[in-house]
């Protein structure tokens, strides 16, 4: 390990690091070539995730316990072998022995020979721990970096309904901290705790032929120890899980603080949040205080227990009026105290095996949420299997388009219907407004039509030709709600929300969406980026940052503007230059003259045929360019048309627009 860290540490004193150098590290490349059983698609292990997350990593990972175990047992023998061989030397200069046959200098080369074993199988049993050691800590940052990934995978799969029910702070304290635990426990107690058991029995077999009965003692003693295990065991758990709660509660405090920074300094509400942060944080602390102190007195117990076992021999001694040698004595004492080694590290296996079986429990219970395939299954949207693709066999997508069937969108906790009975088709290569109230169901219907909202009653079919790898072009039908079509979706679509999602990133970085290396940041991406940005009209925005294209952004975007969070979002669109646009009313923060600029560059521009353009708005201005307008009121489709339509003295859009405007239909107005 540590030669292959200390060339990377030498080279990296002059410059910073990058990804390329791990990457080159052949101790990091074990952490995933070295051989192991984890399923390459999550999805695999998902029955199994629900009902034992545990069960599902020891299959994955039983080739490296079963070299770990045999690792630690080998080192456990070399110990033992050590101690006989050590109890060897005495007897041969203890004065009960009859040993007139052989010289002093014979005792003396022999005793020396075993000496020099004795050291040599300590030197050979500290090299085995060291190999251990090394595979524990590939295994911890295996086991942790693929639950965490399982979770955020599972994560970006989950139902509407279902992502509501966990807060973020759990996701959060779930892919970090327990995943972590479970890592812990596999690397260590998993293959410690049996090996403890290996090691006693074969002490307590030694124990026996040296000693004799008194060895019967120190098992009772030991066996005593496992009731009390089991009571911290179990105190531990609960502590732990308390312990859990209450960090759950204070993370989602801090999330919703950083998140609202702005609006809880504008209402004067800092004080109640840092009064509410203080108060959870210290029942945070006082129950890690109640685990500390738990953890303490069962460390302390085990480390004394040796003592306790040493003091059992010296008893049976005497009950079973056994007169014993100095290296009998000296063999229990240093077999008791090699078994008080094995016996020190229980309390942290009971610790750890708390904080890991809480953490699994933790984790099943995300893992039993519904996933949207699930959802989509049991409304019985499937592809036929005569027409499932893979998206490595498609190489192009046109005309996209959409048609909805008598759909119905309907939540539990309402009454009212977010969509009702909606019927209508979204023609391919051109552009559709979406209009309508405040609540009317613009924003859910296209999240419908995106997959991300499962319909109730009703179905949404996309309509589309794809190119295959022989270039000929077919015609598809698929169901929106189907895993084929979502991952299809998420290829050739792109999304520009009414609240722009803003990394805490540098401008380069945040068009791509994702962290570029040193090597990544090239003119050809710089020349991308900045023609987003110029089509988005946030060149001149840009410009005067101080770093330009490399200006931190902050968290959430904190150093941008309402409008120019919109932009940036609107250039990562064009960015990302895909067949299937989606607007959520993305103009709603920005100014007229700007708004014109956008349309002007964005929809008769960027965005002109063959590309299909969904567009849910509030603003009237440029709603003539629409080729289709889709009226939704109290989630009904009351009118459809073209804008020369609509705009007629009579239609409802008119009477719409009348009612909260009056009779003007000027620039600018909005719903």
């Amino acid at each position: 390990m540590f030669s292959d860290v200390n060339p990377l540490m030498a080279s990296l004193k002059s410059r910073p690091g990058q990804e390329q150098d791990l990457n080159s590290n052949v101790w990091v490349e074990r952490i995933f070539t070295d051989k192991h059983h984890y399923p390459t698609d999550w999805r695999a292990s998902l029955p199994l995730l629900r009902t034992s997350l545990m069960r599902v990593v020891m299959r994955a990972e039983r080739l490296s316990l079963l070299k770990m175990f045999s690792i630690h047992t080998v080192d456990v023998s070399c110990s033992i072998v050590a101690a006989l061989l050590a109890v060897q030397v005495l007897n041969y200069f203890d004065p009960a022995k009859s040993l007139s046959s052989v010289s002093a200098q014979e005792r003396v080369a022999y005793s020396v020979f075993l000496a020099i074993s004795v050291f040599v199988l300590n030197v050979f049993a500290a090299s085995l721990h060291a190999q251990k050691i090394e595979r524990e800590t590939l295994v911890v940052f295996r086991v942790q970096t693929t639950l965490a990934r399982w979770l955020n995978s599972f994560v970006l799969n989950m139902s509407r309904d279902a992502k509501a029910k966990f807060p973020t702070g759990d996701i959060v304290n779930l892919a970090q901290t327990d995943a972590r635990h479970i890592a812990e426990f596999f690397a260590h107690a998993a293959v410690d705790f049996p090996v403890l058991f290996v090691s006693v029995s074969l002490i307590v077999a030694v124990m026996w032929q040296i000693v004799g009965p008194p060895a019967l003692v120190a098992l009772l003693i030991l066996i005593l120890q496992i009731p009390v295990s089991m009571f911290f065991s179990w105190l531990g758990q609960r502590l732990h899980g308390e312990l859990m709660r209450r960090s759950d509660a204070r993370l989602t405090l801090v999330t919703e603080w950083v998140q609202a920074a702005r609006l809880v300094r504008y209402f004067g509400w800092t004080q109640q949040f840092v009064k509410d942060i203080r108060s959870a944080a210290k029942k945070e602390f006082l129950q890690d205080l109640k685990l500390k102190g738990h953890y303490s007195s069962s460390f302390g117990l085990s480390t004394s227990w040796w003592m306790l076992v040493a003091l059992g021999v010296f008893a049976g001694f005497l009950w079973f009026h056994e007169k014993k040698s100095a290296s009998q004595v000296f063999a229990a004492i240093w077999l008791s105290s090699i078994l008080g080694q094995q016996l020190n590290p229980l309390p942290w296996f009971v610790r750890i095996l708390s904080e890991a079986r809480v953490g699994a429990r933790r984790m099943e219970n995300i893992f039993q949420a519904k996933v949207q395939s699930e959802e989509f299954a049991a409304r019985g949207f499937l592809v036929p299997p005569e027409h499932v693709h893979s998206l490595e066999e498609i190489f192009d997508a046109r005309n996209i388009s959409f048609e909805l069937r008598d759909v119905w969108v309907e939540w539990q906790e309402s009454s009212q219907p977010a969509l009702r009975g909606v019927s209508v088709t979204i023609p391919a290569g051109a552009l559709t407004a979406i209009v309508g109230p405040v609540g009317a169901g613009k924003s859910v219907l296209l999240q419908t039509l995106m997959g991300e909202m499962t319909p109730s009653r009703g179905e949404v079919l996309l309509h589309a030709e794809i190119q295959n790898s022989d270039s000929s072009w077919q015609k598809i039908v698929w169901p929106v709600h189907s895993a084929q079509t979502l991952e299809f979706l998420r290829r050739y679509q792109t999304f520009v929300p009414q609240e722009a999602f803003v990394a805490a990133a540098s401008v380069r970085e945040n068009i791509p969406l994702r962290y570029l290396n040193a090597s990544e940041k090239t003119e050809n991406l710089d020349t991308q980026v900045v023609n987003a940005l110029a089509r988005a009209q946030l060149s001149s925005d840009i410009g005067s940052f101080p770093a330009g294209l490399s200006t931190e952004l902050g968290e959430r975007g904190v150093n941008l503007s309402g409008g120019q969070k919109q932009r940036l979002s609107l250039a990562r669109a064009v960015f990302a230059r895909r067949p299937l646009v989606f607007l959520d009313d993305p103009l709603s923060a920005v100014d007229t003259e700007t708004e014109d600029k956008l349309v002007e560059a964005l929809l008769k521009d960027e965005w002109k045929p063959p590309t299909t353009v969904l567009w849910a708005t509030h603003r009237l201005a440029h709603l003539a360019l629409a080729e289709k307008i889709v009226v939704l009121d109290q989630g009904c489709v009351v009118e459809v048309g073209s804008w020369l339509e609509l705009s007629r003295a009579g239609s409802r859009l008119h009477q719409i627009l009348s009612s909260l405007r009056g009779s003007s239909l000027g620039a600018g107005q909005e719903l």
